[in-house]
């Protein structure tokens, strides 16, 4: 969801674009990264041309971005700006609650739509921006060939493809039901990719890791970006 933030940042020459983690002595840190592997993010993301920094106070940054509530971690660290994440389908976002009220903690909050804006004017007295969702613009602009790309993953082009890609959070995701059984609830002459969302638990994800290297037209993604798999 940064990622084409700090690229228009570095194509525009509009300034230094740095990250920090939090340290494992935070009382949140277990909390919060329980799934995350801090050394592989940062050697992922310093591969960007970003800048790791230890003490985001001495760095001094003019702006902030974050992608979610997690304000209390970035106060003082100059103008915060939210840019959300995901498409928010939940939908609790956007009603008269306090999950919508925390957000006016943030100096400026950029949202999909108009109607995301309308909703959220009605709890936010901060400044809301319409920017549409650019980690989504791939999907509707790539090129790439269907055929090419689906021979790189050694799939059948000729194959219906299905694309599995649930989200974490136990109360919402499918994975709640089907655990590593998703080959058995798809067709066996059709494709299928999987992308599991960075923060699903890591024995789960190794479970259903092995399952696509022993099934026939399976893929397990382990990139970030795939959008091309949308094509």
């Amino acid at each position: 969801m940064l990622k084409p933030l700090w690229e228009y940042i570095f194509k525009h020459k509009l300034g230094e674009v740095a990250f920090f983690c939090l340290k494992k002595s935070s009382s949140l840190y277990n909390h919060y990264f329980r799934f995350c592997h801090i050394p592989n993010t940062i050697k992922e993301l310093t591969s960007y041309g970003l800048t790791y920094i230890k003490d985001p106070y001495k760095f001094k940054p003019d702006i902030t971005f974050v992608a979610d509530y997690n304000y209390h971690f970035v106060e003082g660290l100059g103008v915060i700006v939210n840019i959300g994440h995901g498409t928010i389908s939940k939908g609790l976002y956007y009603l008269n609650n306090k999950r919508s009220k925390r957000e006016n903690i943030s100096d400026l909050i950029c949202v999909p739509g108009t109607i995301h804006k309308r909703y959220l004017q009605q709890v936010m007295y901060k400044p809301i921006e319409v920017t549409g969702m650019p980690k989504l613009d791939k999907i509707f602009i790539y090129s790439k060939n269907k055929t090419k790309e689906l021979l790189k993953l050694k799939l059948d082009p000729n194959k219906y493809t299905v694309l599995f890609a649930p989200t974490f959070n136990k109360e919402l995701s499918i994975l709640t039901f089907i655990q590593d059984k998703i080959r058995k609830y798809v067709p066996k002459d059709y494709n299928l990719i999987i992308k599991l969302h960075g923060a699903v638990d890591i024995e789960l994800k190794n479970k259903i890791k092995k399952i696509a290297e022993i099934s026939k037209n399976t893929y397990f993604a382990k990139q970030n970006d795939i959008s091309v798999f949308f094509n």
